[in-house]
């Protein structure tokens, strides 16, 4: 995938706006694994984080992805996307609380 101006209409990503910020952080994912996180897999992660944390601020991601290569917060290989919304709730656990109840 190749990252360039949001406004060139030309993209080689799906991605636009929130998503696109979304995705340059998440790139360290491959620091951290030894097998690589193909670019469309980091893109759906970034549309799913989105849509499903649309208050997160890019600084929160980016101090998490830090977190995750010092070795401050796990980050399992097994998880993928998962590594994500549970490092989110440990760095920040006053906005991005656990669930409460059944969890399916």
């Amino acid at each position: 995938m190749e990252i360039v101006n949001q406004n060139d209409q030309n993209l080689n990503t799906p991605l636009r706006g929130k998503e696109l910020e979304i995705v340059v952080p998440l790139f360290y994912a491959n620091l951290l694994s030894p097998f690589r996180v193909e670019d469309p897999i980091l893109e759906q992660w970034s549309m799913t984080i989105n849509r499903l944390i649309p208050e997160l601020e890019i600084s929160e991601l980016e101090q998490l992805m830090d977190s995750f290569m010092r070795g401050h917060t796990e980050y399992d290989n097994k998880k993928g996307i998962q590594n994500i919304f549970t490092g989110l709730e440990e760095l920040f656990p006053e906005k991005y609380e656990k669930p409460r109840g059944m969890v399916y």
